[in-house]
């Protein structure tokens, strides 16, 4: 039978999703989620507002919680542009996603972080936004059963309208750009768009697996930078890069972002 879980979300800027997945015994399969409450940190540059938030996930009604093989749970992590239009408001726009253990480290075993990356996913026919939770055609919440891996393979893990940034991303850090609906990288004023829909643990995995994953957090972030003067998002955040490297009195890291927008001007 299938039931959706009540959603609540609080407070302006999503959550930190702390998914504990936990190992069971050699006759059980059974996990479970839990979650840690921290503020999500949205970066912008050029007198930009950008806000980060997750109607569908709401840890204090037990979203995440208890969570076994087969359940799905939805979570979209969405970023609006707020800017007024009037101040020209147009961006270039990143979202990072750091995988941490319980201790707070970032993840470095690859067989671990292939796991964890594989109960994330982005079901094209999702209907909720910035605002308003909503429902899946693809991936249902609460459906049973769940979803195989057979069934997930079909299914992508993050909105196609991202791009993973391999230059930028590192062992338990992915950095994904914004690719923009007219692919020029740009997030007009009052533009949204949402990384992922769901969490799926798949009805395939059982104690192996889920002694592998242990307990991780995701924490996601959001940061943008002024479209204005700039012909891509890479010449953009090395711009920014460099600023901020001035600031903090970094002369090497400064010139290191210098020659990377000079390369993206070639």
């Amino acid at each position: 039978m299938e039931h959706r879980r009540k959603n609540c979300f609080k407070g302006t800027l999503a959550g930190v999703c702390m998914l504990a997945l936990a190992a069971g015994s050699a006759e059980s399969t059974q996990a479970y989620f839990t979650w840690q409450d921290s503020v999500v940190n949205v970066l912008t540059v050029g007198g930009l507002q950008l806000d980060l938030k997750e109607p569908e996930w709401d840890p204090e009604d037990g979203d995440g919680k208890g969570m076994i093989p087969g359940d799905t749970v939805y979570k979209n992590p969405t970023v609006r542009n707020q800017t007024e239009e009037s101040l020209g408001g147009i961006c270039y726009l990143r979202m990072q996603m750091r995988i941490l253990d319980a201790s707070g480290e970032q993840i470095t075993d690859e067989d671990r972080l292939a796991l964890i990356r594989n109960t994330i996913y982005y079901d094209n026919t999702y209907t909720g936004t910035f605002t308003q939770k909503g429902v899946g055609e693809k991936l249902v919440e609460g459906r049973t059963p769940g979803y195989s891996l057979a069934e997930l393979a079909v299914i992508d893990h993050i909105n196609p309208l991202f791009a993973e940034n391999t230059e930028e991303s590192a062992p338990g850090k992915v950095v994904y750009d914004y690719l923009g609906t007219a692919g020029d990288g740009r997030m007009s004023p009052g533009e949204e768009a949402v990384l992922f829909t769901s969490i799926v643990v798949p009805t395939d995995w059982e104690a192996a697996e889920l002694e592998l994953l242990g307990d991780f957090t995701l924490e996601i972030s959001a940061s943008g930078v002024q479209a204005v003067g700039f012909a891509s998002g890479k010449e953009a955040f090395a711009a920014a890069a460099e600023k901020t490297a001035a600031q903090n009195g970094n002369p090497q890291t400064a010139q290191a972002g210098k020659q990377e927008q000079e390369d993206a001007q070639e």
